[in-house]
């Protein structure tokens, strides 16, 4: 241990009480240094881009971006880091999404500080980690029959779904929906994760796939109606 370096951590998380958390978390670890901590995705990329960490522990719901796209950007701006989402919310589509964006391991925010720091080391390592209730939900989803459901599916759609939905279909990724819809990157989320729960879709390709086959004439773009969420 003495003659390996610590690891550089970049923290990016948006409240200040569990960010606090995480750098005490850290601070009492020799195997780690702090490179720097961010509470935007944004902010988090510029920092990766000239940090070059060799860890990231991000939030899955940031305030101007959605932990799948901030995932991407900091692979993209330091492609030698290792990305370990940090999420308050009970794994859904997102972890799919987070994992296929280059995170190399997801861990909730309920977990204990020694399974936190068993992740991050992991991670770290080079090798994958996931909390057993992210391995159970996995498993569950590869598990499940695909879905053949009824036509009519997408008349129990809200008109804020099927606006977002509509941008699934355009090939919009959530901070791109987000931007034309007037509306956070998170609340994006929450409407994909009901619009797939709707469907019975296992997937965003799935949940299009569908949207096209049993509309594919007259569905119409973001912001149609001009809804609020």
């Amino acid at each position: 241990m003495e003659n390996t370096p610590p690891i550089s951590l970049l923290l990016i998380e948006d409240f200040p009480v569990t960010l606090e958390g995480l750098k005490a978390c850290f601070a009492g670890q020799p195997d780690f240094v702090l490179a720097g901590c961010a509470t935007t995705g944004a902010e988090g990329v510029s920092l990766a881009a000239g940090a070059l960490p060799g860890l990231v522990i991000l939030n899955m719901a940031l305030p101007d971006m959605d932990g799948v796209e901030a995932t991407r950007r900091v692979r993209e701006a330091s492609p030698g880091s290792r990305v370990l989402v940090f999420s308050g919310q009970a794994p859904d589509q997102g972890l799919f999404d987070a994992l296929h964006a280059g995170a190399s391991g997801f861990v909730p925010k309920q977990a204990s500080m020694t399974e936190l720091l068993n992740a991050a080391r992991t991670v770290a390592a080079g090798k994958s980690y996931l909390h057993p209730t992210a391995l159970d939900y996995v498993m569950s989803q590869l598990s499940a029959p695909d879905p053949e459901p009824p036509g009519d599916l997408l008349q129990a759609l809200t008109e804020r779904e099927a606006d977002v939905l509509a941008g699934m279909v355009e090939g919009l990724n959530n901070s791109q929906i987000a931007k034309k819809l007037v509306v956070s990157p998170a609340t994006v989320h929450t409407h994909i994760n009901h619009i797939l729960s709707k469907l019975g879709a296992r997937s965003r390709t799935q949940a299009v796939v569908y949207a096209l086959r049993h509309k594919p004439r007259t569905w119409s773009s973001p912001g149609r109606n001009g809804e609020q969420a």
